[in-house]
């Protein structure tokens, strides 16, 4: 009688789903990899964190858009940085607002993050297209 090659999981039951150990190794390598620390998911930012870093962060890079932006205000097309620049504040808001009333920790910094993504998102776009219609005519 030929045993069936026991694993952690118990794959030598004949009521397992397991139909081999290669299956059980799978399982047991996703599992060693969902607690990994370096995984996008598992970062301290957006377990662990307040979310006061976020909107330190945020505040700076707002500022540092918003004031390159007003540099840029003079520049066709008319209206484009101004409208960014209320744009950028409304998101900068959001994230003041998701960090004092979002409960839930990991929802809350992850909904920060995309507040921050999409503030940095914008404000990239808004120059771009500053850059682009200022540059067209020199060529």
């Amino acid at each position: 009688m030929n045993a069936a090659p026991s694993c952690s999981c118990n794959c030598n039951d004949k009521n397992s789903p397991h139909r081999s150990v290669d299956v059980c190794r799978k399982e047991a390598y996703v599992d060693v990899m969902s607690d990994d620390p370096t995984r996008m998911r598992n970062q301290p930012a957006l377990t662990t964190a307040t979310g006061s870093s976020w909107l330190v962060v945020g505040a700076l890079f707002a500022a540092i858009t918003i004031a390159t932006l007003v540099a840029l205000s003079a520049l066709p097309p008319l209206g484009l940085a101004t409208a960014t620049i209320a744009v950028i504040a409304v998101l900068y808001g959001a994230m003041i607002v998701v960090r004092f009333v979002v409960a839930a920790r990991r929802r809350r910094l992850i909904l920060m993050a995309a507040c921050f993504i999409a503030l940095a998102g914008v404000g990239l776009a808004s120059v771009i297209a500053i850059a682009a219609v200022n540059w067209a005519p020199l060529s």
